[in-house]
């Protein structure tokens, strides 16, 4: 990134749109952006740079820029930014407490944010005459001059980085070294810089008797999945759902499957993120099951590390309104109470309710645990 910026600063200079008094504004870009967007969670797109990067980072430094503070102001507070914002990149990383952190890490960078923007405006009312010159552009169009250049870069370096980690996946899925090759090839030569899919394709090769031609229909089986998330339609209910629909049921609580992925045969599976209730140490969480092109089975699942009759209520109340929440998504029709007191009892069910099989089974376990399963198919 580094000596990609410079090749940069040398063509700003070759084109004469460089002075020297741009060094600073360089160096809290290398910052801003150079460094940090490396550790940015997922993939690199046109999209988040223009949201995230263009729109926040290029107006920041044109704030900054505007007006020169002090050499110590200016220390303290590109080095407290630079830091929350490192800090917030990895605890991006955390699925467990990054909510309340980041939050927290936002409330203080929005803090900075107006401090810096309340000077700089002072200043900005107090001399203006400082404000209307040939500096200000300069100090506007280098770093958004640097930062829609950083586009390709780091697209090709995610892009990259996307495929390295897949192939560490393909070793696995595949041992013997030629077919190994083989795949590879096939791989980049099917999805390109699509690396996305890429990686999708060699997480689900596992799944597949490995050799030529498994190999292709993988390919192909990926194309097709990609293809059903665009194009997104009303499956007969006698089938079932489109996976796409079925995924997103239970969003309005928190729960959603963000990969469908084939498991064995030609059956493949989502599992969503875990709805966890800590002060009852339980979970819940959802999983769809089916072919490639429809969900034919939904289920909710309520987990817990040790039962105590005496703290479950909300373990309970959020769970059936879950179960419900589901009918009412996937039927068009609340539970009936015959299913509901089964959900908050002790005793399994099997119903037929709108051409659909309603299944509550419960389990203990030695360990102390408890779970409660309910299925719609």
């Amino acid at each position: 990134m580094f000596l990609y910026s410079l090749i940069l600063i040398y063509v700003l200079n070759v084109l004469e749109f460089w002075e020297n008094h741009q060094i600073k504004n360089y160096i809290y870009w290398l910052i801003g952006v150079g460094i940090i967007t490396h550790f940015k969670k997922g993939t690199y797109s046109i999209k988040s740079v223009l949201k995230d990067t263009l729109s926040l980072i290029v107006i920041f430094q044109f704030i900054l820029t505007f007006y020169t503070f002090n050499l110590f102001f200016e220390l303290i507070f590109i080095s407290i930014v630079s830091l929350l914002s490192m800090a917030k990149v990895v605890i991006d990383k955390d699925d467990e407490n990054k909510k309340a952190v980041n939050k927290l890490i936002d409330i203080l960078l929005s803090i900075f944010g107006f401090i810096l923007i309340f000077l700089t405006a002072k200043e900005y009312l107090n001399n203006f005459n400082e404000f209307a010159n040939s500096k200000t552009l300069y100090d506007f169009f280098v770093p958004t001059f640097l930062t829609i250049m950083a586009i390709p870069y780091f697209y090709l370096f995610f892009t990259i980085v996307t495929y390295e980690s897949s192939f560490v996946s393909l070793n696995y899925a595949v041992k013997d070294k030629n077919l190994l090759r083989y795949a590879k090839l096939k791989g980049i030569f099917a999805f390109n810089f699509d690396s996305k899919s890429f990686q999708k394709w060699s997480h689900n090769l596992f799944s597949y008797d490995i050799d030529k031609n498994s190999i292709k229909k993988s390919i192909q089986d990926i194309k097709k999945l990609n293809k059903l998330e665009k194009d997104i339609y009303e499956v007969d209910i006698k089938k079932g759902w489109h996976p796409f629909i079925a995924n997103s049921f239970l969003i309005d609580s928190n729960i959603e499957i963000k990969d469908y992925r084939r498991s064995y045969s030609d059956m493949w599976s989502g599992t969503s993120n875990y709805l966890r209730i800590s002060e009852e140490f339980s979970h819940i969480f959802y999983k769809i099951e089916g072919k490639l092109e429809y969900v034919n089975k939904l289920k909710v699942q309520l987990f817990f590390y040790k039962k105590d009759k005496l703290k479950i209520e909300k373990s309970y109340n959020q769970f059936v309104n879950i179960c419900n929440d589901l009918s009412i998504k996937s039927l068009k029709n609340k539970l009936p109470d015959e299913v509901l007191n089964s959900l908050i009892g002790d005793n399994d069910l099997i119903k037929e309710y709108y051409n659909k099989k309603f299944v509550v089974s419960h389990q203990s376990f030695e360990t102390g645990a408890y779970q409660v399963i309910f299925t719609i198919h």
